[in-house]
């Protein structure tokens, strides 16, 4: 595929399936938050807009009010030769969006616990808002049902020094698969 072939998809398909306004970088004079980055720098600002897209979802998460349901979904993987790594998304108010996917040692609780304070702490730098504030905003944390995924929010709530623990739903269906098909 082409890079004019990526970004054609990307464009499409955010703005189509996602109700996104993104746009060509040589489309119009004003560039924003939507506009896809110049071809020559696409490699090099990957980064920051992946930051961008993360801000956006704290934004989201911030404004989405009190009787707004926010849940956070995870499942680890470990597949011979593939190692481990989780896959993690926020469900506000019924849109799913993805977070990043990173790489775990081991599923153990204490790993999983840090993996979260990781990606809330990912969340915080993007955006400037309070990695304790954004775990409190967690209404239900969703996990298939095994030992090490039970009380690691327990964990997370000592390590944010907050009271706060999100209600644990399990299932044995994939939770990100659940997710992405409501």
């Amino acid at each position: 595929m082409s890079q004019n072939q990526a970004e054609a998809a990307v464009v499409e398909t955010a703005n189509k399936m996602f109700g996104r306004n993104w746009k060509y970088h040589d489309e119009g004079d004003e560039i924003d938050v939507d506009t896809l980055p110049e071809k020559k720098n696409c490699r090099s600002v990957g980064k920051c807009i992946e930051a961008m897209a993360l801000s956006e979802i704290v934004k989201e998460v911030v404004s989405s009010g009190e009787q707004s349901t926010v849940t956070y979904a995870n499942d680890g993987s470990k597949k011979h030769g593939a190692g481990s790594f989780t896959v993690q998304g926020i469900i506000i108010n019924g849109t799913y969006r993805a977070l990043p996917t990173l790489s775990i040692a081991s599923e153990s609780k204490s790993n999983l616990a840090d993996l979260k304070l990781t990606i809330l702490q990912i969340l915080s730098a993007t955006s400037g808002v309070d990695a304790k504030f954004l775990f409190e905003r967690i209404d239900f944390v969703i996990s298939d049902q095994t030992a090490h995924s039970v009380d690691v929010e327990v964990l997370v709530s000592k390590e944010l020094g907050t009271m706060q623990v999100p209600n644990q739903l399990f299932c044995n269906v994939h939770p990100d698969a659940l997710c992405s098909i409501g």
